[in-house]
C-alpha cells in the first residue's frame, strides 16, 4: 500500500502542477535514458535489420563486451570490465528485467531486432536504476513518434546448420497515436562441425537444437499536446536442448533440455511543459522455465518468477544552468520453485535525488544520491559525482561513485547451498576519459578511458567445507582496472565512396586482492573468464547501394581455475558482410550475404563448450514506408 499510495500521490501532485501550466508546448518525445555526466555511453549498431540476431550475437559483434557463451544458442551472459554477469543490469524501456532468482539475464533468449535503440552505459550511471549495475547498464528501447506514417518491414534469413529466422513488423502513426507490433522467430539445429578435444577428432554437435519466438507491441496515445499514455507488451517463448560439455558428451547419454517463456507489460504516463517533466510507470513481469535432464530419475524442475515494478521520475529545470531530478522505485519480486524450501518474496524501494549543473554545452557537473530500502527495513546509501569539461580541443569527462548489489534469491535460498546470511556486495567505481579530433576536418577521433572498480564481499559459489555440495559465500575483494583506447576514422572519396573505420583496444586486469576463505593462494590471482587484452576492428566501404563490412575481434586467454593453473587459449574471429539495398518509390529492398568466422577457427569461450566454425548466412528484407 505504501508504494502504490506514494505513486498516486506523485501523479496527483506533479500532474496537477504540470497540467495547469499556461505555457504548454507540443510534446517532443526525448530520449528516455537519463545519463549523468561523466559516464561512458556506447550506442550499439542495430542497422542490420535484415540480419535476425540474438542479443548475445549482436553485442559480441558490435561492442567491446566479453560474452561468456556456453555454445551456440545456449546460455550467454556478459562481462564488463572484469565484472561478473550479475553486475550488468538490463532495462527494457527503463524497466529492469533481470531474473530475481538468478540475478542476471540470459542474452541468448532476447531477440535484438525488436529494438531500434540499444545502448550501453558503463558504470551503471542511469538515474534512478536499481544499483546492481556495478559493471554496466544495457538499455533496450523502442522509440515512439507522432508523425503520420505507415511502415511495414519483413525479413528472412537462411544460414548454416539449418538456421531459419524471420522478422515482421508493422508501425502506424498519426498526430495522436502510435501503434507498433513485431514478431520474430528463430530455429536452428546447431549441428556444426567442431574439434573434440576429448576424442581428438572432428565431429558434429548433437542435441543442440533450439527454437524461439518473440512478440512485441507498443501502443501510445497523446492525451493532450503535452501528455502521452504508452503501453508496451513483450512475450517470448523458447525451447532448446542443452548439449553436455565434451567431457560428458557420450553417444548413449540422454538429452537435457530447457523451456522458457516470459510475459512482460508496462504502462507509462508522461507529461511535460517547458520547465518540468514527469514520467510514471507500472510494470508486471513473469518468467517461467522448465529444466529436464532425462539422464537422471529426478522430475523436471520448474521456476516461476513474478515481479511488480513501480517507477516515478520528475525532472525540473530550475534555471538556465541547474536541473533537479527526483526518482522513486518500488519493486516486489517472488519466486516459486522446487529448489527452495518455500516460496520466496523480496521487496525494496529506491529514492533518488540528483542535481545537474551545465556551465555550457561542453562543461558541467552532476551530483546524485540514492537511498535503498531492502525489505523496507534495511537502509543503504550510495552516491555519484561526475562531470565533463572542454579545454581547447580536448573533451574530458569522469566520475566516481559508490556501488551496491544485493545477492540473488538463488544465492540465498537455493537448496542445498543457499546462504541467507550473505552480505551485499559493496564498493566503488570511477573513470576518467579524454577525447579529441586529431585533424581539422574532424574525420579522425581519439578516445582514451581509464577505469577502476573495487568490489568487497564478492559473492561466489564454491565447494563447502565438510559437505558434498557447493554453496554461496562472500569470498573475496576484487580490484578491476584498465585502459580503453578507441580510434574512429571517416572519409569520403569524391562524394561517392564513404569509408568508415574504428579500432578499439582494451587492457585490463581483475585481481583478487583479498580472500576471506582458507584459499589464500588465490590472492593476487586473476578472476576466471576475464580476458586481459581485447581488440575490436570495424571497416565499412559504401558505394551507391552496396556496402562491404568487415569485423575482427581478439580475446586473450582466460583462466578457468581460481589459482590460475588452468586456462582457455585466446582466439581471433573475423566476420564479413556484403549488403545491397535499393529504394524504389516507397519500397526498400535489401539483400545480405555474410560469412562469420571467416578463417574457420576452432575455439571455445567456456571450457568444453565448442563454438561454430565458419558460418554462411543469406538475408532478404522488404520495407514499405508511406
Amino acid at each position: 500500500m505504501f508504494k502504490n499510495g506514494l505513486l498516486v500521490f506523485c501523479m496527483f501532485l506533479f500532474g496537477r502542477a504540470v497540467a495547469q501550466s499556461d505555457t504548454l508546448m507540443e510534446m517532443i518525445l526525448e530520449e528516455k535514458i537519463i545519463i549523468p555526466k561523466g559516464y561512458k555511453k556506447e550506442n550499439i549498431q542495430t542497422s542490420r535489420s535484415f540480419h535476425v540476431n540474438k542479443l548475445s550475437d549482436l553485442l559480441k559483434g558490435e561492442s567491446a563486451l566479453f560474452i561468456k557463451q556456453y555454445g551456440a544458442s545456449s546460455l550467454a551472459t556478459s562481462s564488463v570490465r572484469g565484472m561478473s554477469s550479475s553486475h550488468t543490469q538490463v532495462l527494457w524501456n527503463g524497466i529492469p528485467i533481470s531474473s530475481p532468482s538468478l540475478g542476471q539475464v540470459d542474452l541468448s533468449q532476447i531477440h535484438s531486432s525488436d529494438f531500434d535503440q540499444i545502448s550501453l552505459v558503463y558504470g551503471g550511471g542511469e538515474f534512478g536504476a536499481y544499483p546492481g549495475a556495478i559493471g554496466a547498464t544495457l538499455f533496450l528501447d523502442k522509440r515512439i513518434h507522432f508523425t503520420k506514417r505507415t511502415h511495414v518491414a519483413m525479413s528472412r534469413e537462411f544460414a548454416s546448420y539449418a538456421r531459419n529466422a524471420g522478422y515482421s513488423s508493422l508501425s502506424i502513426a498519426d498526430s495522436l497515436y502510435f501503434v507498433d507490433a513485431s514478431i520474430q522467430t528463430l530455429r536452428s539445429e546447431n549441428n556444426f562441425e567442431f574439434y573434440n578435444t576429448r576424442t581428438g577428432k572432428y565431429e558434429s554437435r548433437r542435441n543442440a537444437e533450439a527454437k524461439s519466438m518473440d512478440f512485441q507491441t507498443n501502443l501510445a496515445y497523446k492525451l493532450k499536446p503535452n501528455q502521452v499514455l504508452n503501453m508496451g507488451v513483450w512475450l517470448t517463448e523458447g525451447d532448446h536442448q542443452i548439449p553436455r560439455n565434451l567431457q560428458m558428451d557420450f553417444q548413449d547419454l540422454a538429452r537435457q533440455k530447457q523451456s522458457d517463456e516470459s510475459k512482460r507489460i508496462f504502462l507509462s504516463w508522461e507529461v511535460k511543459d517547458e520547465k518540468q517533466r514527469l514520467i510514471v510507470k507500472s510494470a508486471y513481469l513473469q518468467s517461467r522455465n522448465r529444466f529436464d535432464d532425462q539422464a537422471t530419475p529426478l522430475e523436471a524442475s520448474t521456476t516461476l518468477n513474478m515481479s511488480y515494478v513501480q517507477q516515478a521520475r520528475y525532472l525540473r529545470r530550475l534555471n538556465d544552468n541547474f536541473k533537479l531530478h527526483v526518482g522513486f522505485d518500488a519493486e516486489n519480486h517472488s519466486a516459486e520453485t522446487s529448489t527452495y524450501s518455500s516460496d520466496k518474496v523480496r521487496e525494496f524501494g529506491l529514492l533518488s535525488v540528483a542535481l545537474d549543473y551545465d556551465k555550457d554545452q561542453y562543461s558541467g557537473v552532476y551530483l546524485s544520491l540514492k537511498s535503498i530500502y531492502e525489505g523496507y527495513d534495511k537502509f543503504n546509501t550510495i552516491y555519484s559525482i561526475g562531470g565533463k569539461y572542454r579545454y581547447d580541443k580536448y573533451d574530458f569527462y569522469g566520475h566516481i561513485a559508490s556501488s551496491y548489489r544485493a545477492p540473488s534469491l538463488n544465492d540465498m535460498y537455493w537448496a542445498p547451498g543457499g546462504n541467507p546470511d550473505l552480505k551485499p556486495e559493496k564498493g566503488w567505481n570511477g573513470e576518467l576519459s579524454a577525447s579529441r579530433y586529431l585533424d581539422k576536418d574532424k574525420r579522425l577521433r581519439l578516445d582514451v578511458n581509464n577505469y577502476h572498480h573495487l568490489v568487497d564481499n564478492w559473492i561466489m559459489w564454491q565447494p563447502s567445507e565438510n559437505a558434498g555440495y557447493w554453496s554461496a559465500q562472500n569470498v573475496q575483494k576484487v580490484y578491476s582496472r584498465g585502459l580503453e583506447i578507441k580510434v574512429n576514422w571517416w572519409k569520403s572519396i569524391k562524394n561517392q565512396v564513404k569509408l568508415t573505420q574504428s579500432l578499439q583496444l582494451g587492457v585490463g586486469r581483475s585481481e583478487i586482492i583479498s580472500s576471506f576463505t582458507t584459499n589464500k593462494h588465490t590472492e593476487g590471482k586473476d578472476l576466471i573468464y576475464t580476458p586481459k587484452y581485447t581488440m575490436q576492428y570495424f571497416f565499412e566501404a559504401a558505394w551507391k547501394e552496396v556496402k562491404f563490412r568487415w569485423r575482427s575481434s581478439v580475446n586473450s586467454k582466460v583462466y578457468t581455475s581460481t589459482d590460475n593453473s588452468a586456462y582457455m587459449p585466446g582466439y581471433s574471429l573475423s566476420n564479413m558482410d556484403i549488403i545491397f539495398s535499393s529504394v524504389v518509390d516507397e519500397f526498400i529492398v535489401g539483400f545480405n550475404l555474410g560469412l562469420d568466422n571467416v578463417f574457420n577457427i576452432d575455439y571455445q569461450v567456456v571450457a568444453n563448450q565448442p563454438m561454430p566454425r565458419r558460418t554462411f548466412h543469406l538475408g532478404m528484407s522488404l520495407q514499405i514506408a508511406k
